[in-house]
């Protein structure tokens, strides 16, 4: 009884490491490679996404937390745009709600070209308003967030875009205590 209590919780911890190295992020921090962007807003028919569970945890407390570090980057962003002559960003709900859907998806499957978990396009999160899209593995503070994306060139890129005019960004805690970070750019 013991050897096979043994070999099911060998299998078990092999299947748990596995999985977290084919669909999370390792311990250190990611960010994408390649720039996601499009020209233009086209008529695209919405591809249905797995369904978003929201953490039924009800931590108040937390979600403040998080909300604060989310306000916090995009303050961030908009001083930068400031320092490079540019206009700040205007937030937008859309968008959120996008890149809640993204930060959530890459906590489950971080994929460099920014495919979905179903395989459709990013901008798919948010059809009819997403041009660009950023996504990163890593902290929670927003100070360390964004000092990692500003550096990253194709990031930096999306971040600092002249024709860009909304944003939204959103952070997900998954259980592991790994904070999973989307922002989703569009323009009016």
């Amino acid at each position: 009884m013991r050897i096979v209590s043994a070999v099911k919780t060998s299998c078990l911890a092999l299947s748990v490491i596995s999985l977290s190295l084919l669909c999370g992020c390792s311990d250190k921090e990611q960010f994408s490679s390649t720039r996601a962007y499009r020209d233009e807003i086209v008529p695209y028919e919405m591809i249905d996404g797995p369904d978003t569970v929201i953490d039924p945890s009800g931590d108040i407390d937390r979600e403040k937390e998080l909300r604060k570090e989310v306000l916090n980057a995009f303050e961030i962003l908009n001083d930068e745009r400031e320092k490079q002559g540019l206009p700040p960003l205007m937030w937008n709900m859309a968008l959120e709600m996008g890149a809640g859907y993204r930060a959530r998806e890459i906590a489950a499957v971080f994929d460099n070209d920014h495919n979905r978990p179903d395989g459709s396009k990013w901008f798919t999160a948010a059809p009819d308003d997403a041009l660009g899209e950023n996504i990163y593995c890593g902290g929670m503070a927003a100070s360390e967030v964004m000092a990692s994306w500003l550096n990253n060139p194709p990031d930096r890129e999306n971040f600092m875009a002249p024709d860009f005019t909304k944003c939204a960004i959103a952070i997900y805690e998954n259980g592991d205590g790994r904070f999973y970070w989307a922002a989703m750019f569009g323009k009016d």
